[in-house]
């Protein structure tokens, strides 16, 4: 009989997700156009004995989904990014850019966050993680509420 082997995989890296929905019934199209993810560590050297180390931010490296047409979105989440990075510090930015489209009116909005604030709980990205920033657009829901009124000039 042949020895049995027992092979234990463990993930060295962690997973970022970050998917984006809205909220049903609402009538205008969501249209996501960009998201992107700056400021992560893009390189580094790992070995069993010490993990991680040298790691370095190159300025022109990013997660991004760009799509000039964009996606629609619905009520259910849709993932746009999916990437496997190098367990570090939480820092970065991610800047989300949607339009909401109704009729033959379009208007984009420009929505920026640091990853940091994001996960409040966490202070770094682990090994063997899974991490997901799920956005939920609702616009029915005061997302923007401002008040205009007019008055007479005086004269002076």
């Amino acid at each position: 009989a042949k020895p049995l082997v027992t092979l234990n995989f463990h993930h060295i890296l962690a997973k970022l997700n970050v998917a984006v929905k809205t909220v049903s019934g609402f009538t205008s199209d969501i249209i996501v156009k960009n998201i992107t993810i700056t400021g992560l560590n893009d390189t580094g050297e790992y070995t069993d004995a010490t993990g991680w180390t040298s790691s370095s931010v190159d300025a022109g490296y990013k997660l991004q989904y760009d799509d000039a047409t964009g996606a629609v979105l619905s009520d259910k989440a849709t993932y746009f990014i999916e990437s496997l990075i190098m367990p570090q510090e939480m820092d970065g930015k991610l800047t989300l850019v949607y339009e909401i489209k109704s009729g033959s009116y379009t208007e984009t909005y420009t929505y920026v966050v640091d990853i940091e604030d994001v996960f409040s709980l966490y202070t770094s990205f682990d090994k063997e993680s899974n991490y997901t920033i799920t956005f939920t657009i609702d616009p029915t829901n005061d997302a923007i509420k401002f008040e205009a009124n007019a008055a007479t000039w005086e004269e002076k």
